[in-house]
């Protein structure tokens, strides 16, 4: 069921409304007959970020909620569910929720393969709530991470804005 539900998005798309809901109903349909197997967290995982690209937050939060319940604590996708959990708080114009998500993610096992991303999500929420010290901080850590320059420059215009 679960390749069936991958096979629907690599094929349907995620463009169309009736794409759109035949991969929702794929991974639902997953979840709802194998509810605790890996497979149906992965498909938790997937309609989290399927639910965020619709812009439909509430319901984003919900899988990666329900994913995070019960996640290995040595998962990558643990990271990356506790960022969309933030994107998503983000997206909803609630800062503090958006934070916690992210501390958290920076706090996971995996955390370190994202660490930059991790600082860098931190640091910008830090910044939509006024905070310029601690986003600059955080922008200075995210900086000593990366090895992109393009990126190292933005980050550095960053942190000089913010003085």
């Amino acid at each position: 069921l679960y390749v069936r539900a991958e096979d629907t998005l690599s094929r349907a798309g995620f463009n169309d409304a009736a794409s759109q809901q035949k991969v929702i109903a794929a991974y639902r349909s997953m979840i709802d007959r194998y509810p605790r197997s890996p497979a149906a967290d992965f498909a938790r995982y997937r309609l989290g970020g399927l639910y965020y690209e619709l812009k439909r937050m509430d319901e984003a939060i919900r899988f990666f909620d329900a994913f995070i319940e019960r996640a290995s604590p040595d998962s990558d996708l643990l990271t990356l569910a506790w960022s969309g959990r933030g994107y998503a708080y983000e997206a909803k114009g609630d800062p503090a929720k958006a934070l916690q998500a992210f501390e958290r993610a920076a706090k996971t096992r995996g955390s370190a393969n994202f660490a930059g991303i991790n600082d860098q999500n931190i640091a910008r929420v830090y910044e939509a709530m006024n905070k310029p010290d601690q986003a600059a901080a955080y922008y200075r850590k995210a900086l000593e991470k990366t090895i992109d320059p393009g990126l190292s420059r933005l980050l550095k215009r960053k942190i000089a804005m913010l003085g």
